[in-house]
């Protein structure tokens, strides 16, 4: 059994980044291997204790698993957008955002944000221009992000006039960091503005943020749950004007 173990970590435990999807299948012969230990144990009541305690301590971290999810504030944005949105209108999204039409009760018609601009391309770049291998495929990725930057200017902000925009900050985080404010300095601006209501009248109608976590849970980090999620409305002032709510 353990002879296993060793074949299985010189092909996975190489890898500089190890997913949990790797260490899985390799749970069952740990379980297996349980089995001679235990015999070896002799049943006592401080094992049964620290068994038990083990078996508690999981059952409540797995409740706060569902928990968080059932939390996360992108639910709470679905509830609000069935009752305040009027079918018809028009919301931009970015990414990590519900996907609203495929949602009942919902009818809206959906812009998507593109999503295309990342930092790593940019990064990328200045370590492989000219690489014979890479640039040809990763230069097609820049030059798609390029095009997509065009979405954030003022002007086609104007031009398209949607009810809504929709943003979360598992997108647009990227460019509040150092990197991503020396990359994309105008996308940085357009975000900070939307969050501060400064954007073409665009003012904050939803805004849920996720509740940090125990200290003393397991896992503390969940790959693409903690977030805020915030939805804008255009203001009448601006000429935006929203199915049913808004007169001339």
């Amino acid at each position: 059994m353990l002879s296993v173990f060793l074949l299985y970590y010189y092909k996975f435990g190489s890898f500089p980044r190890i997913e949990t999807r790797f260490v899985l299948p390799i749970l069952p012969y740990w379980m297996m291997l349980s089995g001679p230990v235990l015999q070896l144990l002799k049943p006592t009541r401080i094992l049964a204790i620290f068994l038990a305690v083990i078996c508690c301590y999981n059952g409540i971290c797995g409740f706060y698993v569902g928990k968080r999810f059932v939390e996360d504030p992108r639910m709470a944005a679905i509830e609000w957008v069935k009752q305040n949105i009027s079918p018809g209108s028009s919301i931009e999204s970015t990414r990590y955002s519900p996907d609203w039409n495929d949602i009942p009760g919902i009818n809206i018609q959906l812009k998507k944000i593109p999503h295309q601009i990342t930092v790593r391309n940019k990064i990328f770049e200045s370590q492989l221009h000219g690489n014979r291998w890479v640039w040809p495929i990763l230069n097609r990725d820049i030059q798609r992000s390029e095009k997509a930057k065009k979405w954030f200017d003022e002007s086609n902000v104007r031009q398209r006039r949607s009810d809504y925009i929709a943003i979360n900050s598992l997108f647009y985080n990227r460019f509040f960091t150092e990197a991503g404010q020396n990359y994309y300095p105008a996308i940085h601006e357009y975000f900070k503005k939307l969050l501060a209501e400064e954007l073409w009248g665009y003012k904050i109608v939803f805004d849920a943020q996720s509740q940090p976590a125990p200290q003393w849970i397991y896992p503390r980090y969940i790959d693409s749950l903690e977030n805020r999620m915030t939805i804008l409305r255009s203001s009448p002032e601006t000429g935006f004007l929203l199915p049913g709510t808004f007169d001339k």
